[in-house]
This record gives structure tokens, C-alpha cells and sequence, in this order.
């Protein structure tokens, strides 16, 4: 039977649209995103290990243990680190998340920039590196509920007595970490959600060190008062660790503000992290009823302050990034 030209052309658009339906579904992330992918923690749950990106001196947090010996029987790899390499607030938790979903934790340490720019390239799972959520963080990375929250302070040399609150710090030379929520405060341009800041602080001049050796921040603020630099804006675990050991500072007045630190996933990653996420949140969940994370919290950290019901309490649906 022949044909007609115009019933030949209708077919020929009738093709043409369904192709182009096929691309547009395929290209859709509501709908073609997650087709072919393949479930992370599947793929983790069947190689036994979970890769975990964190900070390589970041005391009480986060700390290689120099010269350690690394177990045999390890599915790490030569370039990761194992648990016994480590050691810190953050490993314990990383620890414990492996442990309840029956793997081994692996430890890698990239570049800060890395971990929250996103684009992981699935080079590592999961990263439990202190990482407060921000907004702006949000759009490069998912993440879980929160397991511990951090007040931010300014601290001074003991030998200072020009400053008495923050806001005379305005214009001084402020250390902090670059790339950090704590210079995005500085800079004005911090936003936390669910928190109104106040900026304190007019126009300081930002000293800013790397993220991944934050301990020379205080060996600067001890040279002297106004030596090298005037004050410091971190966190209390790492103040209190200072003080602890015995650097001539002190605080400057009351917490600025929290953030709460969670676990980061990528948002650009190839294998599907929704299951993993979800069952992360549940191990975290696990770990706030039963005591465990107020535990880790009173063995590592050398101040009074409770940092673990903030997080528990915080609102993590209000997020809505998921």
C-alpha cells in the first residue's frame, strides 16, 4: 500500500515529537535525574567502606596522628587514612556512622575549597569536616541533620584592655579561616537559616589562614597584643583548646551567633545520595536519643558550654532541601 506525502510528513512530526518528549524527559532533573544512577549507599554497603573527607589538623576536631601504624586487614587505600590514623570530635562521629551502618571508615583531605565548592567527582562520600550550614553552601552541597552546633567568639591577647565588646574591634586586623563561615561574617555576607546576625564589627581587616591548619591562628593572636594581628573570630572548640594549652588570650564578650555542623553530601555527585542521606539522619537521630553524641562531646572538649541540644533541636525541615 502507498503512501501519502502528507500522511508521510505527519508521521515524520509525530516521530520528532516523541524524540524530543524523550529528551526533555531525560534531561528534566524532577524526572530523568535519578534514572540510571546508581544508589551510594548500595555501592558503599557492598565495597564495605565509606570515604570521608575531613581536616588533617583541626584540634579538637579533626587531627592526624603522625607516624601511626595503619591495620592490615584495611580495604583503605594507600591514599586514604584509616580510623587509626586519626582522631577527634569529628572522627568520632564518622566512626560511629560507619560502625552502625556495618562499614569501615576511610579518611581522605581534600583542599576546604573542594569540600564546599561541590563537583566531588564521587572522589569521597561524605564529608564530616565541621561544616556549618549556610545558605550559600546549600546550593553546592546537601545535608544532614546536624550533630553538634558551634558559638563563635572573638578572642583578644590577655594583655589587651582597649577592647571590651566586639563592636571595638571595628577597622582592628581580625584572624580567621578563609572560606569559613567565620570570614563571611566579617565580610558581612554570612547567612544562616533561621538567624537574624548582627554584624558588630565595621569594616575589619581580614586576616585570612588556611582552613586546614587553623591552629596558627592563636600562635599569631599570642605573638603579642596587636603583634601581628588584633583579635581572632572562631569557634570555642578551638579557643578553649588554645586556652587549655596555654595561650596568653582571652574572649571577647558573648557568643556572637551558633551555626550547627552537619554532614555534606554533593549536590553535582553521579551516584544518587538520597539513601544515604536519609539513613545518615537516622543514625544521627540514633546518636542524640541515646546519649551518645553528649558523650563524644564531654571526652573531647574543654569547656561547659552544651553543644549538642542546639543541634538536636534544630529545625531541620525548615531547610527544605530535599
Amino acid at each position: 500500500m502507498r503512501t501519502s506525502s502528507s500522511t508521510s510528513a505527519i508521521m515524520i512530526m509525530i516521530m520528532g515529537l516523541i524524540m524530543a518528549c524523550c529528551v526533555t524527559l531525560a534531561a528534566h532533573p524532577a524526572w530523568g535525574e535519578s534514572a540510571g544512577r546508581k544508589d551510594k549507599l548500595s555501592q558503599i554497603l557492598k565495597r564495605g567502606k565509606i570515604i570521608v573527607a575531613t581536616h588533617p589538623e583541626s584540634q579538637p576536631r579533626s587531627q592526624i596522628i603522625k607516624n601511626a601504624p595503619r591495620k592490615s586487614d584495611t580495604l583503605c587505600f594507600s591514599n586514604e587514612y584509616t580510623l587509626d590514623e586519626f582522631y577527634g570530635y569529628d572522627i568520632d562521629v564518622a566512626r560511629i556512622v560507619a560502625e552502625r551502618l556495618g562499614v569501615e571508615p576511610c579518611f581522605v583531605t581534600p583542599a576546604w575549597y573542594e569540600i564546599i565548592g561541590g563537583r566531588w567527582a564521587d572522589r569521597w562520600d561524605v564529608a564530616i569536616a565541621s561544616l556549618s550550614i549556610t545558605s550559600e553552601r546549600m546550593e553546592s552541597l546537601y545535608y544532614a541533620r546536624p550533630y553538634i552546633s558551634e558559638p563563635a567568639i572573638f578572642y583578644v591577647h590577655e594583655d589587651n584592655e582597649r577592647y571590651r565588646r566586639p563592636a571595638d574591634l571595628s577597622g582592628k586586623r581580625i584572624g580567621t579561616c578563609a572560606g569559613c563561615i567565620f570570614e563571611y561574617y566579617l565580610e558581612g555576607s554570612l547567612t544562616l537559616p533561621g538567624q537574624t546576625l548582627d554584624h558588630q564589627v565595621r569594616s575589619p581587616e581580614i586576616i585570612a589562614y588556611d582552613p586546614n591548619n587553623l591552629n596558627n591562628l592563636f600562635r599569631e593572636l599570642a605573638a603579642g597584643d596587636g603583634v601581628k594581628i588584633d583579635a581572632v573570630l572562631a569557634d570555642i572548640f578551638l579557643g578553649s583548646e588554645a586556652l587549655a594549652e596555654g595561650a596568653p588570650i582571652k574572649p571577647l564578650g558573648e557568643p556572637l551567633f551558633y551555626t550547627h555542623i552537619a554532614p555534606a553530601f554533593d549536590r553535582k555527585q553521579g551516584d544518587d545520595p538520597m539513601p544515604l542521606i536519609k539513613k545518615i539522619n537516622e543514625i544521627i537521630d540514633g546518636m542524640h536519643a541515646d546519649g551518645a553524641l553528649a558523650r563524644l562531646a564531654a571526652e573531647r572538649f574543654r569547656f561547659d558550654v552544651d553543644v549538642i541540644t542546639p543541634a538536636r533541636d534544630f529545625d531541620f525541615k525548615a531547610l527544605e532541601q530535599y
